[in-house]
């Protein structure tokens, strides 16, 4: 009895939580725009400069006001927190990257029966040969012409909606298999190089295709349909491959249990306040109120 109810307070607690990680997310905008709307307004002549100067000044919102607006005894706490997460996030990249490398294609189909020591050596040059090749395009982003921020996220829309599929309709289908999901992923890639070709080489293409995430919208609906035809034209996975703990089990899923016994605590109450504020958001600043 008590795990029964242990067990109940961990499921609503964990869906408090996810309700809560899309609340944080509504800070994430104003979070990066506010310093550039801060810096804007210190400095508005800036605005009267060419465009392609503008993103420049702009890209140094942060430091300078770091400089001018921070106190001088929390200029280094700022600095640090910044690094610090810069520094986070290419560990992860860099473990991961080397991980897949030196895992997932080295050991299991360059050299097999590698050693555990070979392996980690192999690991760690992957690691340095990823950073080298990373610090030299990073001398290159500016010449890019869209800035720093535009460069990752347009990254993240061609990386993205690959994975973003076949995590999607593995989770939920048990009949997606090994072959359609990298099918998907090697074919997205090749979908994704040739919509950024077409936009780039011929003149005469769909303006609303010119966006990178309208871009990974179509790449990944070209992968979901990928994936789902290639999967129902090959072999069913293994039944080891398609338990509950890996897919969704719609008959077993409790969706609508243990979402709070009050209605001011209920986490359908604060998820549809969480709806109705991105729906009020996306209103308010989609031009029907602010206009050009």
């Amino acid at each position: 009895m008590i795990q029964r109810v242990l067990g109940a307070k961990n499921m609503y607690h964990a869906r408090m939580g996810i309700v809560l990680a899309g609340y944080m997310q509504i800070l994430l905008p104003i979070i990066i725009v506010i310093p550039g709307l801060i810096l804007f307004a210190q400095y508005p002549e800036v605005l009267k400069k060419p465009w392609a100067e503008i993103r420049p000044e702009a890209d140094k919102g942060y430091v300078h006001m770091l400089q001018t607006v921070i106190p001088l005894g929390l200029r280094g706490l700022f600095l640090a927190a910044l690094f610090g997460a810069i520094q986070s996030t290419i560990q992860s990249v860099l473990n991961s990257t080397a991980t897949i490398a030196t895992l997932d294609i080295y050991k299991r189909m360059i050299k097999p029966d590698a050693s555990e020591k070979h392996t980690v050596a192999v690991g760690r040059w992957t690691t340095g040969i990823v950073l080298l090749i990373a610090m030299v395009l990073a001398g290159y982003i500016q010449k890019f012409g869209g800035g720093l921020f535009v460069y990752i996220q347009t990254l993240y829309a061609f990386f993205a909606p690959p994975f973003a599929a076949v995590f999607l309709l593995g989770i939920l289908f048990r009949r997606i298999n090994g072959p359609g999901a990298s099918t998907a992923v090697f074919s997205g890639f090749a979908f994704g190089i040739l919509m950024k070709v077409y936009v780039q080489f011929v003149p005469d293409h769909p303006a609303w295709l010119e966006p990178y995430l309208m871009q990974a919208i179509i790449n990944w609906a070209f992968c979901v349909i990928v994936c789902a035809v290639v999967s129902l034209s090959t072999a069913p996975p293994r039944p080891e491959q398609i338990t509950d703990q890996l897919t969704f089990n719609w008959k077993k899923m409790n969706i609508f249990t243990e979402l709070g016994r009050k209605w001011y605590s209920h986490v359908l109450l604060w998820w549809g306040l969480f709806a109705a504020v991105i729906i009020i958001l996306m209103v308010v600043f989609s031009g029907l109120f602010f206009k050009a």
